[in-house]
This record gives structure tokens, sequence and C-alpha cells, in this order.
């Protein structure tokens, strides 16, 4: 049995020689997680940008155009249904 990978590669490079997946933002106060999830999102070949509160995230979507948001629901400023709405 063949599976096909279904991410679709974008132009330019998460990695040396390795095609962008995508660009993340993630929106997490607690650092430790997200250095963990940066971590494992990069490594699958992700752009991946971070942030700490809701104000930021929004700014950050803004100005970079990210694929997917991955919100922590709760996180300072804006909780993360409120970043969602807007």
């Amino acid at each position: 049995m063949m599976t096909t990978d279904r991410r679709r590669a974008l132009p330019g490079a998460g990695q040396p020689g390795r095609p962008r997946l995508g660009r993340v933002l993630l929106v997490e106060d607690e650092q430790d997680v997200a250095e963990l999830i940066r971590y494992n999102l990069t490594k699958e070949g992700y752009d991946v940008i971070l942030s700490a509160n809701g104000n930021e995230a929004l700014r950050l979507a803004r100005e970079h155009r990210p694929d997917v948001l991955l919100l922590d629901i709760m996180v300072p400023q804006l909780n993360g249904w409120e970043v969602c709405r807007r």
C-alpha cells in the first residue's frame, strides 16, 4: 500500500535544501511549551513565528500573513478566542 504526503510545499526554505510547507503563527505564553512546539514544527519544514500575547499575535498575523494560527486560549492581553474572532 502506498501513501501520499498531502502537505503542500511552498516556495522558500524552512531548512537548507528543504521546501517550506507553510507559515505557522504560534500563540503560547508558556515559553517551554512554545519552544517544544516550534522545534517539532520547524523540524517538519514549517516556518514558525512565536507570540506570547494576543495583541502581538494580531500584529504578527497582519504583518506575516501565516497559513495557520495555533492559539492558546489563555494568553495575556487578548485571549485566544478574541484573537480568532478578530
